[in-house]
């Protein structure tokens, strides 16, 4: 929620969402100071605890016992990731040589139930498997909808498929620890951990420095190159009174924007290679 729903900085285009499609995007409608937070599971920064609890008072999420509710879209913008990571993923570890297509094919096809085009492109056939998923997680919100609108249901909906999609997904999940098993995927990830450790690092140690000194001009050299990579001179002189800890939420918000090239490019810049 929190780069979704920051708007003191202009220079990175935020979108200013409305409360209704910021509360269809809060899959764990509590923060992370709350106890449930422990898990690692929570969808709000402490520091925008007090706009989910307007957004959640606005719209009427505020249970009796103090908690707030999902907002009723949230459990379908949950169905859409699920549905598109879970498919797509598949035709990614096809098109890669992970995962030998008929298998694939065959789960397509379980998905999808009976059907006339068995050998069909495979394209074909994930846009058949993703129709009926949208169709059978529809089935369960209608089904709960009620419930749904008054709070009281936590699960998604995947939980309450129907058995041939509900087996179809549970083989999906084991498919999933092969994908992530195979050397290519395992390489890539180690190399995405480092690059973007080095990163974090790099920029956490400048702020650090920078918090300590209240002043750009005297954090040194290192730290003022890496101030400057992430933000820029005038951004960083602008905030250099901040305390670290409202420097970490920047790092954090800075790292979680930054694609895979762009990661790769900024972590051998700060290497020096």
């Amino acid at each position: 929620m929190r780069i979704a729903a920051r708007g003191d900085n202009p220079q990175a285009a935020y979108l200013r969402l409305t409360f209704a499609t910021l509360g269809a995007m809060i899959k764990y409608p509590w923060d992370s100071t709350d106890p449930r937070a422990d898990r690692g599971k929570f969808s709000v920064f402490s520091t925008e605890k007090n706009l989910f609890a307007q957004i959640a008072d606005h719209m009427g999420m505020r249970l009796d016992n103090g908690n707030f509710a999902r907002h009723p879209l949230s459990f379908l913008s949950e169905a859409a990731d699920d549905i598109c990571y879970r498919i797509l993923d598949l035709e990614d570890a096809v098109e890669m040589g992970i995962l030998d297509e008929r298998r694939v094919r065959d789960i397509y096809a379980t998905i999808s139930g009976p059907q006339d085009w068995p050998e069909a492109p495979l394209s074909v056939l994930r846009g058949k498997a993703i129709q009926s998923l949208i169709h059978g997680m529809w089935m369960v919100f209608e089904n709960d909808y009620e419930i749904i609108m008054r709070g009281q249901r936590e699960q998604d909906l995947k939980a309450n498929l129907e058995p041939r999609l509900a087996d179809a997904v549970a083989a999906i999940n084991q498919l999933y620890k092969e994908i992530f098993a195979d050397r290519t995927k395992v390489a890539a990830e180690l190399g995405a951990y480092k690059s973007l450790g080095r990163i974090t690092k790099a920029v956490c140690q400048a702020t650090q420095k920078l918090s300590q000194t209240h002043s750009y001009k005297e954090t040194g050299f290192l730290a003022q190159r890496c101030l400057e990579l992430a933000w820029g001179e005038a951004y960083a002189a602008k905030h250099e009174s901040q305390p670290y800890d409202w420097w970490l939420h920047q790092v954090m918000d800075y790292v979680s924007g930054l694609t895979d090239n762009y990661a790769r490019q900024l972590s051998r810049e700060i290497e020096g290679t």
